[in-house]
């Protein structure tokens, strides 16, 4: 509720201001002079007060690198350490599990009504715990050379099962293409055609990327 009054104060104070700057556009000299300075000072006073963020740490030594807000800057270090693990058989596992489940149960519901969209915050929370969990009664043995428990749970590893899972979080939209081909045109292609078409539309983005990247490494900064 905190929240919801701050944004709508913010709100109200920014079309204030507008309503003022539009009024001083474009009224006349007669309508200037019968403004009334204690009223306009009472306004703009009220705008700073709504401005006002009780989260800021004016007393903070502000830095390129760190935030202001001292929530984030006890959540969210300035540096890195290269020691912490990060690609991770655990990681690895995890993620593409989160990757084939959002995936299958988002293109499943897709096409139903009401449509059951699993969002990134799932995999965000739920990792931590599985995660945690594996980290404290799974056996520290290899794998392919990969130890299954490297150790505690790391906030590098976190974020890479984050990013997986986000990837696949929204369906590609060739699946529409072909949907449409089926209920209007009656039209049942097959497998091949569907995975190409799904495919290169879903990898059409790092082709660019590559385009890209061979032109312009021939011409560096």
């Amino acid at each position: 509720m905190r929240l919801k009054r701050t944004s709508a104060s913010i709100l109200a104070a920014i079309s204030r201001k507008l309503t003022m700057s539009l009024l001083e556009d474009n009224e006349t000299p007669i309508g200037r002079e019968k403004r009334d300075p204690e009223h306009l000072g009472s306004i703009n006073a009220i705008s700073l007060d709504d401005f006002d963020d009780p989260n800021f740490d004016p007393s903070a030594v502000i830095h390129d690198d760190e935030s202001p807000y001292p929530e984030v800057r006890s959540a969210v270090a300035n540096t890195d350490d290269p020691m912490v693990p990060s690609s991770t058989f655990r990681a690895w596992v995890v993620g593409i599990i989160w990757v084939v489940l959002m995936a299958g149960v988002n293109q499943l519901f897709l096409f139903r009504y009401p449509t059951v969209h699993i969002s990134g915050f799932v995999p965000l929370l739920l990792t931590f715990p599985i995660c945690k969990a594996w980290s404290h009664y799974s056996a520290n043995v290899s794998l392919f050379g990969m130890s299954l428990n490297p150790g505690p749970f790391t906030i590098k590893e976190h974020v890479i099962i984050t990013v997986m899972a986000n990837v696949a979080n929204e369906s590609a939209y060739a699946t529409h293409l072909i949907a449409v081909q089926r209920v209007f045109y009656n039209q049942h292609p097959n497998f091949v055609y569907q995975w190409l078409l799904v495919m290169s539309t879903q990898l059409i983005g790092f082709s660019i990327a590559g385009i890209c990247k061979r032109s312009s490494s021939h011409h560096r900064l």
